[in-house]
């Protein structure tokens, strides 16, 4: 959850209901092999350490909980807000936010093998150059910045200062853009980081608030979502197209004055953006790369707290939340838009980084 929108957040929380719901204990850890499937990130609820992952089997059709507990124990928490997730080979970097930590797991059996805790606020992972680079927010007194790693060892390379509060970060045309999303304050920037003499390059501005996501399209064209802030005023969201050459944005499609899509996603052949997710926003819709518009209507008409799309399947993942203390649910969707199934999962699940 991000602290912009966290005044949104309490309001929608409390204006929702959903009984818990008991988890799939058909598949436990001990029987898990380095199989084909989606690893769910789920938050928790803030402040209370049981953030948690959850792992659906698509060769079974099968949900299994709290795997990482089930591998650890009880008394190993894997921490307080699970942000995101990142699965390199056999490992999986799980980024705990507010416990201050990336805990590295193995992906085969779950099981804890290290982790990085002198960081401040991680948010995402990514591994380029042989290399993990960790976008942390920092603190009120302590800029926002990227953490570079060896990436045997894990000790910290480099620590570059971005603008105010990191989010996701992409590579495209050798150049590492990083979005700042504002975290604490406000932003409205992207950072460009030269990975060869790991130095800002550059900083790219005149973008709506809250640059959160990124995408690369069939066209090798990088797009970013801005999802606009929520408190103390509202603030549009857009979706921006950067001109790389000239280090600017060429396009900002107007999403909405008043709600926040939080997520970007690609097709499998990457001619077709979909955003939204995110406390308060309605639907997933879709944009044509080659005809930018944005549609009145969403492509599925459902309130998702984060979504992913299989880029081997283009199955949509709906993660919903439904309230701070009970499970939400993972909703599969085909491509066209109708639902599969629904299964039930963590506390607030966030997304899903897909085995194929």
């Amino acid at each position: 959850m991000r602290i912009s929108n966290i005044f949104y957040a309490v309001i929608f929380i409390a204006a929702l209901f959903m009984a818990s719901c008991n988890p799939d204990d058909s598949i436990t850890p001990s029987t898990f092999s380095f199989a084909k499937g989606a690893l769910i990130t789920n938050e928790g609820s803030f402040g209370k350490a049981n953030g948690s992952l959850s792992f659906y089997y698509s060769d079974k059709d099968s949900m299994a909980n709290d795997v990482y507990a089930k591998a650890n124990g009880s008394t190993v928490p894997l921490g307080d807000v699970i942000q995101s997730a990142l699965i390199v080979d056999s490992l999986c970097y799980v980024v705990a936010d507010n416990s201050n930590k990336v805990v590295v797991i193995n992906i085969k059996n779950f099981k804890r093998t290290t982790e990085i805790a002198d960081i401040v606020l991680p948010r995402y992972c990514m591994v380029y150059n042989n290399k993990l680079w960790i976008s942390c927010w920092g603190n009120p007194t302590q800029a926002g910045y990227v953490s570079i790693r060896n990436l045997s060892t894990l000790a910290e390379e480099k620590k570059i200062t971005t603008g105010a509060g990191p989010e996701k970060m992409i590579v495209h045309n050798g150049k590492v853009f990083v979005a700042n999303c504002g975290g604490y304050v406000s932003d409205n920037t992207v950072s460009v980081i030269d990975p060869n003499s790991l130095a800002l390059s550059a900083t790219i501005k005149n973008f709506a608030d809250d640059p959160t996501d990124f995408a690369i399209d069939a066209n090798n064209t990088l797009w970013v979502l801005c999802a606009g802030i929520s408190y103390p005023t509202n603030t549009s969201s857009k979706l921006h197209r950067i001109n790389e050459s000239a280090m600017t944005t060429d396009l900002g499609l107007l999403l909405s004055t008043d709600s926040h899509p939080n997520h970007l996603a690609l097709s499998k052949d990457k001619k077709t953006l979909f955003y939204g997710g995110g406390y308060g926003f309605n639907g997933i819709f879709k944009i044509d790369i080659n005809a930018p518009a944005v549609p009145a209507k969403p492509f599925i008409d459902k309130s998702f707290y984060g979504f992913s799309i299989n880029p081997a399947t283009d199955e949509i993942y709906g993660l919903e939340a439904a309230n701070s203390t009970s499970n939400g649910n993972l909703i599969r969707y085909k491509a066209d838009g109708s639902q599969i199934k629904s299964y039930p999962v963590g506390i607030n699940p966030n997304g899903a980084v897909f085995i194929n």
